[in-house]
């Protein structure tokens, strides 16, 4: 009897610590670039053609911001990277949409790469607002500027958008929620409710106004269901342009790389 109460007890144990373990750890999964900082591969010197500068923040700490800067362009893409990158792994995108003559500015996450501090979603939020704001503030009114969110760097930008009247706004492998990801999952579904990174981008989809609305997801991603890029569709409101793009993209980390073509496409329509 007592060897069986045991038994039960461990089970009882195993089955509450394992989902208390995976709800603690989610900041592994939302922000696994943070726990090798510090062990990169970041080139030095940085590229000859990029600009790093730091944005400041009240808190003292700080984000750092990659400008490429074509000669004689001023068309920018304000990009927002996803959560497993850096800026470094992310220069090859600018590099591509140098090569379709666009300038850019990438943000890096503070407590990714070289930045500062743990990253925190209302600090990110603040992070990309200024982001914007800056890049904005350098290139003057006026310059063409396209803000652009890759996979969590989609939530992320979908609300510096809201701070930035008229921005158009490019989507790549978005999620309505992250707590909807979670509930796609049947093994993770019971904890969506205790998740404290939320990044609602379907909360802010219908909010985007008489803006431009770019959106291209696969159906081969099987990490942020090509189902979320579709419910996110439904809820572009009706003074929303949108254009969605399904692209052919063997996995989640080659649709960026297919996007940037019609990316570029669609905003050359915008001028």
């Amino acid at each position: 009897m007592k060897l069986a109460r045991r038994l039960l007890l461990s089970l009882v144990a195993f089955l509450v610590a394992i989902p208390l373990l995976v709800v603690l750890a989610q900041d592994v999964q939302v922000y696994p670039r943070a726990f090798d900082r510090g062990s990169g591969n970041f080139r030095e010197p940085l590229p000859a053609d990029v600009e790093s500068f730091w944005l400041p923040q009240a808190d003292g700490c700080r984000a750092e911001v990659w400008r490429l800067a074509p000669p004689g362009v001023n068309r920018w893409m304000l990009i927002i990277h996803g959560n497993g990158d850096t800026l470094e792994d992310f220069y090859q995108h600018q590099e591509s949409f140098e090569a379709l003559g666009w300038g850019s500015y990438s943000l890096d996450y503070r407590g990714f790469g070289r930045a500062d501090c743990w990253p925190k979603d209302a600090a990110i939020y603040r992070d990309a607002d200024n982001f914007v704001a800056e890049a904005r503030r350098r290139e003057g009114e006026g310059a063409q500027m396209v803000l652009v969110g890759y996979s969590l760097g989609s939530g992320i930008a979908s609300h510096a958008a809201l701070a930035a009247p008229g921005l158009p706004l490019a989507l790549v492998s978005p999620y309505s929620s992250i707590p909807d990801v979670v509930l796609d999952n049947p093994i993770l579904r019971p904890l969506a409710s205790f998740l404290w990174s939320e990044f609602p981008t379907k909360d802010r989809i219908a909010k985007l106004g008489a803006r431009p609305l770019f959106i291209a997801a696969t159906p081969g991603d099987l990490v942020v269901p090509y189902s979320h890029a579709e419910r996110l569709r439904a809820l572009v409101g009706a003074e929303t342009p949108l254009e969605f793009v399904t692209t052919q993209s063997a996995h989640h980390g080659r649709v960026i790389f297919d996007a940037i073509p019609h990316i570029a496409a669609w905003a050359e329509k915008l001028r």
